[in-house]
């Protein structure tokens, strides 16, 4: 266990079996406090995270502030999920940082910052590159977070714009551990089309299925899609812990045994029967915004149907854009060949408005270095402020996007041009679990 005296006798520590109990009761007793009982399921979610069953939280990623004075109280705490993700073909180490909590009494006295101060060495310590939170609005901005990445749904179907259907050409069978060797093979082509997408091992999916508690926040149900010879022709994983009116599909990939224009209307049907067996009171489906853009047009065509729905997104902080920007230089290279940038050879230098900012080299379309400089925005090729410079790099904004909301966004005539080719806007497929 690490240990780290404050002052007034508190304590940071991590994790141990002394805790292992009383943390999730900690969860309990904050959430419950602020939002009231929706939020016992996290307590259940804590337990799996600090589970020796867990298949990437260990002790050395959960951190809390106890007093000793009050025979170890946790008065503060939070934890780190270490995950890989994709960007396209690179991978990249993310330390998600997720259920930080403070009791009432004890808010203002810094403890928030130096749990996040501790949750961001360890990431490095693991050589992630990113950071990720899925936190309340704008708070995690004064840490270095920008939110630059798509979350949750973003559309919407209505159980009444749902085709009946009493012979249906596919049916939904709930997942087995048999099914993990198709499951992998499914999610990791799906994977292969968007820009972002969470690496999930053999182990992660056995988790999911058999071990993961049912009913607590990241917790889903994964059935298997089948055709009339009980064919497993993709799957879908549905999520219903909301306490609004929705079941979300979370998950839904086709292999290249069907298509979504085949399935859609079944897996609707099946989705909605489920939700009439689990809650009357849920009134629609939504689906994530990650998932299939086909999916998005068969919603908009069915009855009541509603796309493009305003979503949350992602808090990610970089600690240095220059390792990023080196880390996927692969896929750089990539879209600049053929590109009207082809061969470039250059340097581009950006500021970011508060005296830092990047520097990258090209030499015949090859990218030879990146650096994290100091840099005014005077003589800058382009210039972004609070971190935007991250929504472009994932795919989220682009450059109009962020002139239209930051004046102070700005790219001259070579940056504009490698902006665009560099970074395109790309779908994100991130999901809020594990």
């Amino acid at each position: 266990m690490r240990r780290t005296e404050l002052e007034n006798g508190f304590v940071i520590c991590s994790m141990n079996d002394e805790f292992r109990e009383a943390l999730p009761q900690f969860y309990v007793d904050v959430f419950t406090e602020i939002d009231g009982p929706v939020d016992q399921m996290l307590g259940i979610w804590a337990g799996d995270l600090l589970s020796p069953h867990h298949p990437t939280v260990t002790d050395d990623d959960v951190w809390m502030v106890i007093d000793p004075a009050q025979d170890n109280r946790i008065l503060s705490a939070l934890l780190l999920i270490p995950q890989i993700w994709h960007y396209e073909a690179v991978k990249l180490g993310v330390g998600r940082i997720e259920l930080v909590a403070t009791h009432r009494e004890y808010r203002n006295r810094g403890f928030t910052r130096q749990l996040m101060e501790i949750a961001h060495q360890r990431s490095a310590e693991l050589g992630h590159t990113l950071q990720a939170i899925t936190g309340i609005p704008h708070f995690y901005r004064q840490f270095g977070y920008t939110m630059a990445v798509k979350l949750g749904p973003d559309t919407l179907l209505p159980f009444s714009g749902v085709k009946d259907n009493d012979q249906p050409q596919y049916t939904l069978r709930p997942a087995a551990l048999a099914d993990i060797p198709c499951l992998m093979q499914w999610y990791n082509t799906y994977a292969q089309q968007v820009l972002l997408s969470v690496e999930r091992t053999e182990k992660q999916w056995a988790h999911e299925i058999t071990t993961r508690p049912m009913g607590i926040p990241p917790s889903v149900h994964y059935f298997i899609i089948e055709n009339r010879q009980a064919e497993g022709v993709g799957y879908c994983g549905i999520r219903d812990f909301s306490d609004a009116a929705e079941l979300e599909i979370l998950e839904y990939v086709v292999g290249d045994k069907a298509s979504y224009l085949d399935t859609f209307d079944d897996v609707a049907w099946a989705a909605k029967q489920y939700a009439s067996e689990k809650d009357s009171h849920l009134s629609y489906m939504v689906f994530d915004s990650g998932i299939h853009p086909t999916v998005s047009t068969l919603v908009r065509k069915s009855p009541g149907g509603i796309t493009n729905r305003p979503t949350y997104a992602w808090y990610i902080r970089a600690a240095s854009v220059a390792h990023l920007i080196q880390k996927i230089a692969p896929v750089l290279e990539r879209r600049l060949q053929g590109s009207g940038a082809h061969h470039y050879t250059g340097q581009v230098k950006f500021a970011f408005h508060d005296k830092t900012g990047l520097l990258i080299n090209f030499e015949g379309g090859k990218l030879i270095d990146a650096s994290d400089i100091e840099q005014d925005f005077r003589g800058a090729d382009g210039a972004f402020p609070w971190h935007s410079f991250l929504n472009l790099v994932l795919g989220h904004h682009t450059l109009d996007d962020l002139r239209a909301v930051f004046p102070d966004a700005y790219a001259n005539k070579t940056a504009a041009v490698l902006l665009e080719i560099l970074f395109p806007r790309k779908q994100a497929w991130v999901m809020g679990q594990l």
